[in-house]
């Protein structure tokens, strides 16, 4: 069988992760696989997963004008590879596809929950399936009127089992792109009341390549640069930078699943979270805020570090990957 997977953003934001993850541990099982997507680090991963690669013009929703040569790259690469089923990764790239070719046997993967209602239609007319991949994101379909099917988001487990690094001075991080509905105002504002506690506490931000809020990341940064929280470029290496951690925090109360949740978790590093539909069945060593003030994260931040012994450390490794084991990619490769 031949799949074509299909993703118009080049930037290897969660989506894009989880796209790289399943594409790879299905080649892996034999299947015979290729890729459209414009170039970057997510073309280059999967490459280096032997993926055979075709390259698309990157587009946002808002970019009209550069719809037009996507499709009819779309349309060049469909003549050329001629794919069974043609896997559309989000939204966007399941409108282009239904665009390239209405009548191409198509699979919609929703990873969002902030949908437009007529694309998300003219994206899932006469599709073979649409896989949700969280009930979050199934039950947000449903309201739309769009049946789907919940295969639940993995990860790659062998990825992330690097023990949680114990040295001092402590590190919390927040890893999300810069999209206004993440709230990186809450962890940044919560830094400074940590510190009146816990002084050495350092902080930082990755926010990655992908994102489109131009205005919400420039207040970000300067409210960063007041509170003295440090802000790393795209790190390749996510395992590894996991396990220099202490805390990651995530204050997006409208997470379709939260994919940095399960890999932290996998690594052994304790989370402090947004209670929200994605993350209230989180269990030790997770805390869930339930309010939207910086206090609050701070107190949960607090309560964490204090608790960061040894003998904790490697109680909560066992625990987070226990969790994570929930989310492993073989069991979503194997729905899929």
């Amino acid at each position: 069988m031949k799949v074509l997977f299909v993703e118009t953003r080049g930037a290897p934001g969660g989506a894009q992760r989880s796209l790289l993850e399943l594409a790879a541990t299905l080649r892996s099982r034999g299947i015979d696989l290729y890729a459209a997507t414009p170039p970057g680090a997510l073309a280059d991963a999967l490459h280096a997963a032997g993926i055979a690669m075709h390259t698309l013009p990157e587009i946002l929703p808002r970019q009209v004008t550069r719809w037009r040569p996507a499709i009819h790259a779309l349309r060049r690469i469909l003549a050329v590879v001629q794919p069974d089923i043609l896997h559309a990764n989000g939204l966007p790239a399941g409108l282009l596809a239904f665009l390239a070719r209405p009548s191409a046997p198509r699979v919609l993967h929703v990873r969002d929950v902030r949908l437009n209602p007529l694309l998300l239609r003219v994206a899932a007319h006469r599709t073979r399936a649409v896989i949700a991949i969280s009930p979050r994101v199934q039950k947000r379909l449903a309201a739309l009127g769009v049946t789907s099917i919940l295969i639940p988001n993995g990860i790659d487990l062998a990825r992330h089992t690097l023990a949680p690094n114990p040295a001092t001075p402590p590190r919390v991080a927040m890893v999300a792109q810069w999209a206004k509905w993440k709230r990186h105002d809450l962890f940044l504002r919560a830094a400074p009341l940590v510190r009146e506690v816990l002084p050495n506490t350092q902080f930082t931000l990755l926010p990655g390549d992908s994102g489109t809020d131009a205005r919400w990341e420039k207040s970000m940064r300067q409210l960063a640069r007041e509170h003295h929280v440090e802000i790393l470029p795209f790190v390749d290496d996510m395992p590894r930078f996991y396990a220099t951690l202490s805390v990651l925090v995530h204050p997006a109360a409208d997470e379709p699943f939260g994919r940095v949740l399960y890999e932290s978790l996998a690594a052994g590093v304790p989370v402090v979270a947004r209670r929200s539909p994605a993350t209230q069945d989180l269990p030790p060593p997770s805390l869930l805020v339930d309010t939207d003030t910086p206090h609050v994260f701070a107190a949960a931040l607090i309560q964490l570090l204090r608790q960061r012994t040894p003998e904790n450390i490697v109680a909560w490794q066992s625990l987070g990957h226990a969790t994570a084991a929930t989310v492993d990619i073989a069991s979503t490769a194997e729905a899929c």
